[in-house]
């Protein structure tokens, strides 16, 4: 990249900038980039023989100010510093478009310059010329430098420098009428797979439109009619886009749908060749051909707005690029539509090639493959659908959430959220029958939100499946010890302040310690966990939340996540006015108060728990590449940080998690009755969260999360069901089915 030389010159020195050798020693700043060689040759005469003073520094200010507007595209600073002559002469609209004309086809990105020389121009001292080379980085045609170049400055009646500016400042042969030519090259857009290889978007769907000449149609009645049929657009507005542009102009008229177009394509063609004397273009469109499987993590894709067009423009894309919108069609849009190459040149007023000025070679797109597991996506898909369909789940539950996800490496395996929607229906003419379109289409209406991804974007308070945060909190901070015992006896009291909370076992659980308390999720023995916490310093607790990775972002990038949140007595002030109380501290020990977290940030949680204490950014992507051959990406585990529990204390979390479902008091014992994984062994937590939402009384969500195996846990596996009831009977009977389903392919 060439650097900005600012070159001080003043009049004293004049005399020195008679020869090159001088000028090069002791008024120029020469630069090593090998592009910029100078020599006594290159530099015209008028900068080696001039002998007339100029004001070196009010010249150079007023050309570097006008070079570093056109730095930043700030055109009306370029404006004010040409000749009052030439403002008089070029309005601004017209010199903002010569300069976003050339924008747009160079593609550019940014400039840099090299001011070489001043010099008198003509033995005067009210004009100048400057010798300077610019150096462009552009999107499409790669990076060029134009060396060179002369620009004349004079000075008004009022002292002030301006520039004499005129086409040619932007590329010389533009002074005799020649433009830029942009010669693009494209790329197609390449198809997103599971981990498997079926098939989640390709570009296999068709967009057909027809194009006529208003002045060719044989007679206008019949085309409308004909047209009518085929496209399902009223005579009346057929006719206006007709006859709204000038009788020789091509006219788009309308699209085909596919399906229809392949059943009767013989007639159609006859039909508008003889009546409209129409022909038909094809072009590849974006298809899902599984657009249920996975909505929320493909997403979709678009077309650029009017807002957008200029943006996208530089990048060789127009109106009718298909680039993404939401997903993996999104995050990974440049990979999966590669980038457009192309040649710039300049071209005379009469089409001939002048000079061309770059060119660069497109960069071919590349498919993706997810990290998801086709079989287990659809398992768990279909058994979130099938508890609605068939009445498990109340009334007033809008939605789920599913994850499975690897405990090592992050890669995740499944991600369900529940109601779902058929990506076809959002994606650029899709090639559906008119019903099952309107069907699709409607959907996205349903005031249960199919287009939230629960498990990414769904925040809620996270209930008993946040106690071992209180538990971690209170041992690894040596509050605790590791034989601490508590006798719940089914409430917990604070006379002096009139305080009482109940647990959810109204006999108590008797007595308790740091490896019964969490598998029988005793709410006293983390009411009064909390509570210590709180007396010993109210941010200890939050604090450990987040070290854990609860109420920020996971990194996920792939897909939008929400942060939710972890407050303290600070962030609550700061926000609400609110002033902290120890009863914040004990609603928070068992997840509820001020713990808003979303279904992704738990499981990442436990993944933790489960690989010995690494909080790993989830990921979607497996790898990239071209069909065939080596991928360009491959997906390695990524560490977002280590949670730093001293061992022992997460070791008996361990012991006390995977007791949850094959002991008596476990919380998960009756919904892994008999299942063939007790031999393998499952460490989880259940959570029954209150919502608290105003306005009603809603059932509680109901959480599970688990690992496994035991000993050497592989996956995680979340499900949260909202507004549902308890964890252990609505949530934990799924988790066991989707365990079941990924280590012995068994469906219940």
């Amino acid at each position: 990249m060439l650097q900005n030389l600012n070159l001080a010159f003043s009049s004293r020195n004049w005399l020195l900038c008679l020869c090159l050798s001088v000028l090069a020693s002791a008024c120029a700043s020469f630069s090593d980039d090998p592009l910029l060689p100078r020599s006594a040759a290159e530099t015209p005469a008028v900068f080696q023989t001039s002998t007339i003073p100029l004001d070196y520094d009010e010249v150079q200010l007023t050309l570097t100010r006008f070079l570093n507007a056109w730095k930043t595209a700030d055109y009306a600073e370029m404006y004010a510093y040409l000749t009052p002559e030439v403002q008089q002469s070029l309005p601004y609209t017209n010199f903002r478009q010569y300069y976003r004309e050339a924008s747009r086809n160079l593609t550019l990105e940014t400039i840099e310059y090299q001011l070489i020389a001043l010099a008198p121009q003509n033995d005067e001292t009210d004009a100048a010329v400057a010798l300077y080379d610019v150096f462009f980085e552009t999107f499409l045609v790669g990076n060029f430098t134009d060396a060179g170049r002369q620009m004349e400055l004079s000075r008004s009646t009022n002292g002030d420098w301006g520039i004499d500016w005129h086409p040619g400042l932007i590329f010389a042969e533009m002074d005799d009428g020649a433009t830029l030519q942009l010669l693009n090259a494209p790329t197609g857009r390449l198809n997103i797979y599971t981990r498997d290889g079926i098939p989640l978007a390709d570009q296999s769907g068709t967009l057909i439109y027809i194009d006529l000449v208003p002045e060719r149609i044989p007679d206008i009645e019949n085309c409308l009619d004909v047209l009518n049929r085929i496209t399902e657009s009223s005579v009346e507005d057929l006719r206006s886009l007709i006859f709204r542009s000038p009788a020789d102009w091509l006219v788009e008229v309308g699209t085909l749908r596919p399906s229809l177009y392949r059943e009767r394509r013989a007639t159609i063609e006859d039909s508008l060749s003889s009546a409209c004397a129409a022909n038909l273009r094809v072009q590849a469109t974006r298809r899902y051909p599984n657009g249920r499987l996975a909505p929320h993590v493909v997403g979709y894709v678009g077309l650029p707005s009017v807002d957008e067009l200029e943006q996208f423009s530089l990048q060789g894309l127009d109106a009718e690029s298909i680039i993404g919108r939401s997903g993996v069609e999104a995050s990974w849009d440049e990979t999966l539509r590669g980038t457009s190459g192309g040649e710039l040149r300049i071209v005379s007023a009469s089409g001939q090639l002048i000079r061309s000025l770059s060119s660069q070679s497109p960069t071919p797109a590349q498919s993706v493959w997810l990290t998801i597991q086709s079989d287990l996506q659809a398992y768990v898909r279909d058994l979130l659908q099938q508890i609605y369909e068939n009445g498990r789940v109340d009334e007033g539950s809008a939605g789920a959430a599913a994850i499975v996800m690897d405990v090592h490496s992050g890669a995740i395996h499944a991600l369900v959220s529940h109601p779902d929607y058929d990506l076809n229906a959002l994606t650029v003419n899709p090639d559906l029958a008119p019903e099952p379109l309107a069907t699709a289409i409607a959907e996205l209406s349903n005031p249960r939100r199919p287009e939230l991804n629960r498990v990414t974007q769904g925040v809620y308070p996270a209930g008993s499946i946040f106690k071992p945060v209180t538990f971690i909190a209170a041992l690894d901070s040596e509050l605790y010890d590791l034989d601490r015992a508590y006798f719940c006896n089914g409430s917990w009291s604070r006379p002096q302040e009139g305080f009482v909370r109940t647990d959810w076992y109204p006999d108590g659980h008797g007595w308790v310690n740091t490896y019964t308390a969490i598998p029988q999720s005793c709410n006293p023995y983390f009411y009064e966990s909390g509570f210590d916490l709180n007396q010993a310093d109210p941010f200890r607790l939050p604090t450990y939340a987040r070290r854990l990775g609860l109420g920020e972002k996971t990194g996920i990038h792939a897909i939008d996540e929400s942060a939710g949140a972890i407050e303290d007595p600070q962030t609550v002030r700061r926000k609400q006015g609110y002033v902290w109380t120890f009863s914040d501290a004990v609603s928070m020990a068992i997840g509820q108060g001020f713990v808003s977290i979303t279904p992704l940030q738990i499981a990442r949680m436990y993944a933790a728990f489960a690989n010995g204490g690494t909080l790993l950014h989830p990921q979607l992507v497996w790898q990239s590449g071209l069909p065939g051959d080596e991928p360009t990406h491959r997906m390695e585990p990524s560490i977002q940080a280590e949670i730093n529990i001293q061992p022992e204390v997460l070791d008996r979390l361990h012991h006390a998690l995977c007791d949850i479902a094959d002991v008596w008091y476990g919380t998960a014992l009756h919904a892994f009755r008999d299942s063939p994984l007790l031999s393998r062994g499952v460490c989880g937590k259940t959570g029954t969260a209150q919502d608290l939402r105003p306005g009603g009384d809603f059932l509680p969500h109901a959480w599970f999360v688990a690992y496994a195996p035991a000993d050497d846990p592989e996956i995680v596996v979340l499900v949260m069901v909202e507004n549902s009831g308890e964890g252990s009977v609505v949530a934990a009977p799924l988790v066991r089915n989707i365990l079941e389903y990924y280590f012995y392919r068994r469906s219940p």
